[in-house]
C-alpha cells in the first residue's frame, strides 16, 4: 500500500537502491561460497577459487554496495528530508555502516587469502575467516532485509 502511495519520482532511486541491495546480498553470498568450497580442496583449486572471491569482493560487492549507498541517500533525501527517520531506516543505516567494516575485513582476508595460498601454506586461516565475514554480513543483510520488507515500529 505504501508503494501506491509513493510519488513516481522516488521510484528510480528507489529502485536502485533495491538493485544494489540485491546485488550485494548475492556477491557476498558468491564470495562466502567460494571461500568456503576452498578450504578442502588441492593447491590448485584452492588457489582459483581464492582468487575468485577476492575479485567479487573487488568488482561485484564493493560497486553493489556503493550503488545501495549512493541511492539510499538519494531517496532519504526525496522522503525524510527535515523529518525524523523511522527505526528501519536507522536499523538499514546501522548495518549499512558496519557492513563497511565487514567489508573492509572481508576485502583483505579474500586478498590475503589469494596470496598466501601456497604449497606450504595450501590452507591459511585467512580464508576460514573470509568464510566467516561473509556469514556474518549475510546475516546482517537479512535483518536490514527484513527491516525494510516490513517496516516495523
Amino acid at each position: 500500500m505504501l508503494a501506491f502511495l509513493r510519488p513516481n519520482e522516488w521510484e528510480f532511486p528507489l529502485f536502485l537502491h533495491v538493485l544494489g541491495a540485491i546485488v550485494l546480498f548475492g556477491a557476498v553470498a558468491t564470495t562466502g561460497f567460494l571461500a568456503f568450497a576452498s578450504l578442502p580442496r588441492s593447491l590448485a583449486p584452492a588457489m582459483l577459487l581464492r582468487r575468485l572471491a577476492f575479485r567479487t569482493v573487488l568488482f561485484v560487492v564493493w560497486p553493489a554496495f556503493v550503488l545501495m549507498r549512493v541511492a539510499a541517500e538519494w531517496i532519504r533525501s526525496k522522503e525524510f528530508s527535515g523529518g525524523t527517520e523511522p527505526d528501519w531506516v536507522v536499523v538499514g543505516y546501522v548495518i549499512a555502516d558496519a557492513g563497511l567494516l565487514i567489508l573492509i575485513g572481508l576485502t583483505i582476508c579474500t586478498y590475503l587469502a589469494a596470496r598466501q595460498t601456497n604449497a606450504d601454506r595450501p590452507r591459511p586461516a585467512t580464508a576460514t575467516v573470509a568464510t566467516a565475514l561473509a556469514g556474518v554480513y549475510l546475516v546482517a543483510l537479512a535483518v536490514a532485509w527484513w527491516a525494510m520488507s516490513t517496516k516495523p515500529s
